[in-house]
C-alpha cells in the first residue's frame, strides 16, 4: 500500500484497469492471493 500512495502506476504493483462487469474499476496486487479493487473518483472544479 506504501508504493501504492508513491507511484500508483509502479511495475511492481501491476495496476490495471479491469473489464466486464467491473470495467469501472481497477486493481493492484499486494500479494500472490490478495489484491485491491479501487474506483477513482475524478473531481472537477471550475
Amino acid at each position: 500500500m506504501e508504493q501504492f500512495a508513491v507511484n500508483p502506476y509502479d511495475p511492481s504493483l501491476k495496476t490495471h484497469k479491469l473489464s466486464g462487469k467491473l470495467k469501472e474499476f481497477w486493481s493492484f496486487i499486494i500479494d500472490y492471493d490478495a489484491r485491491v479493487l479501487l474506483g477513482i473518483v475524478l473531481l472537477y472544479r471550475r
